[in-house]
């Protein structure tokens, strides 16, 4: 949903610790801001987080889900559901196919997560890499 920019400017001056465009750490009191933002806006505020073990946002819920709503639930089933959203958000990603075939791990890390990766995380690429080679003999 898009909001008017003085509604936007409202809710950031009522909640700068939940309506932003900072990106967050993980710990314990980012469930406690999406229980507040839900409150808020229950749509956006999924659509805003990252869900599971891999840690996929939820705007791309509708690559598998016909709803937000659907997403959160799905993700707090089991971790065979989200290895599913993993998976429907690689294959409708254009480009990550190809990138995770030839092993081009910068363009994997900047598809994964954006084009400010190198910022937040000069190792990202770097890491894929060494994980990829430490786990692709392990059966």
């Amino acid at each position: 949903m898009e909001y008017p920019i003085d509604q936007i400017n409202k809710l950031q001056d009522d909640y700068p610790d939940i309506v932003n465009t900072q990106g967050g750490s993980y710990n314990v009191s980012s469930y406690t801001k999406l229980g507040i933002a839900k409150k808020i806006d229950y749509d956006c505020a999924v659509q805003s987080c990252s869900w599971g073990k891999f840690q996929v946002m939820g705007l791309y819920y509708s690559n598998l889900y016909s709803s937000p709503s659907e997403l959160e639930e799905a993700m707090n089933k089991c971790e065979l559901q989200q290895f599913r959203y993993f998976l429907s958000y690689l294959k409708n990603t254009n480009g990550m196919i190809i990138a995770l075939k030839n092993k081009d791990w910068e363009s994997i890390a900047r598809l994964y997560n954006g084009a400010n990766w190198k910022k937040q995380n000069p190792k990202y690429a770097s890491n894929i890499e060494k994980y990829y080679n430490q786990f692709k003999g392990e059966k």
